[in-house]
């Protein structure tokens, strides 16, 4: 039966050097989708309402349109990010934890406000604008992207570390590449002359 390659850790780590770090790429991506989600939501509440709060606010304000702006710039960076960690640049896992920061900021600013305030209806009535359900769920669409970015960039700094301590070892002759390769062959052969007798 024929070795697995990936068991011996040097040949392991020369491997990352040829493929993409697809797991913090992936989870990034998800972080998108969980915002694109809060994003339709939100906007679908609000989405044709003509009214103004009870304080004299209205509904389409300044942070309306900041979190309008906020959330395109979210999924630009986000989606740069993705592309950016897959290729271990360890960078870009510090953007990920920003991005984390930014999206639980968030929770306090359109969510919060939409819950919080009421607006006025008919003559004399007041509602808020989100009921506790939406709220719930704008809290648990920017959490999830929050904890999505994290884990990200978590996964994305341990392994552009781990590859980048790898390179330089080889760099410096403390990893000997070719003993590696060489092992590994040898191992093959006799395994090969083994599984054939």
């Amino acid at each position: 039966m024929k070795k697995n390659v990936k068991t011996n850790p040097v040949i392991s780590n020369d491997l990352m050097r040829y493929s993409k770090n697809k797991m913090a790429g992936n989870l990034a991506i998800l972080g998108i989708v969980f915002n694109c989600l809060y994003f339709m939501f939100m906007y679908k509440q609000v989405c044709g309402i003509k009214t103004v709060y009870t304080d004299g606010s209205t509904v389409y304000s300044f942070i309306h349109g900041a979190s309008v702006i906020i959330n395109l710039l979210v999924l630009l960076v986000a989606f740069l990010t993705s592309e950016r960690i897959k290729n271990y640049d360890k960078r870009f896992s510090y953007v990920a934890f920003g991005l984390a920061v930014i999206q639980i900021i968030r929770i306090f600013i359109y969510p919060l406000t939409s819950y919080t305030k009421l607006y006025k209806k008919g003559i004399s009535g007041t509602v808020q604008l989100t009921d506790s359900g939406m709220f719930v769920l704008f809290i648990a669409f920017l959490c999830l992207s929050a904890a999505c970015f994290i884990v990200a960039g978590v996964f994305g700094y341990l392994k552009a570390t781990k590859l980048q301590k790898f390179v330089k070892d080889v760099d410096e002759g403390n990893v000997d590449l070719e003993a590696a390769l060489k092992e590994e062959a040898a191992e093959d052969t006799l395994t090969g002359g083994e599984a054939n007798a």
